[in-house]
């Protein structure tokens, strides 16, 4: 259903769980084979000289922010999304550039 005005969702996580499969194969630290969450460091060797349950991503040290335009059940336009996209500015918070990747899941219902 096609809603023009945002409705706003102090919640950030996903409806469906793409979003969050999606950020765990991006950013995704590892699960070790006893259940343990992966906290060492990440070079050459790492996957090869651990057992894994889960993988890490391809980029374990990247940060992941969630930003839902529209809610769980509502859509939009091109206008607002845009907006969502340059929210995503108040993150950097680091002193060199960002090196920004915005992923956006968008459905038709």
């Amino acid at each position: 259903m096609h809603q023009p005005v945002p409705h706003p969702d102090p919640n950030p996580l996903d409806c469906n769980g793409h979003g969050s499969h999606v950020a765990g194969t991006a950013a995704g630290t590892g699960v070790l084979a006893n259940g343990a969450t992966y906290t060492g460091t990440y070079d050459a060797t790492t996957v090869s000289s651990n057992s894994w349950t889960v993988g890490p991503g391809v980029a374990p040290k990247a940060d992941i922010y969630s930003i839902r335009v529209f809610g769980c059940n509502g859509s939009t336009d091109v206008t607002a999304t845009f907006g969502g996209v340059t929210g995503t500015a108040q993150f950097n918070v680091g002193p060199e550039p960002p090196s920004p990747i915005v992923r956006a899941s968008r459905s038709r219902v």
